[in-house]
């Protein structure tokens, strides 16, 4: 009678190159490309008079393959082999931004001021 040899090899036991790692299972990777540029202008007008004016104003474009909660990892766009063909302006994308801010300071507190 010959002796039974028994083999296990770490893929019958559901080990890959690392412990706990499954070769079999499902590999999900989100990749993608983004960019944002932006142009940001300021102007301010210093106290006088009691009055004082900020103003900015950003002019930006943001563009990705796919943004907001449905485009996670999954592909949106026409060609999965292509993810590039999804690349357009993003979802939050606000390409004109402008922003007043004021100060006025009232007559009776520039006269007496608050000790």
């Amino acid at each position: 009678m010959l002796p039974t040899v028994c083999l296990i090899t770490p893929k019958f036991l559901g080990l890959g190159p690392y412990i706990g790692f499954n070769p079999n299972a499902d590999y999900w990777k989100a990749e993608g490309v983004s960019t944002y540029n932006a142009l940001q202008l300021q102007a301010t007008k210093r106290m006088s008079y009691g009055l004082m004016v900020n103003a900015s104003y950003t002019y930006s474009h943001s563009l990705d393959e796919g943004s907001g909660l449905g485009a996670g990892l999954f592909f949106n766009g026409n060609n999965p082999l292509v993810p590039r063909t999804a690349y357009a302006s993003s979802d939050f994308d606000r390409t004109h931004v402008l922003t007043i801010s004021y100060v006025y300071q009232l007559r009776s507190l520039r006269m007496h001021p608050i000790s």
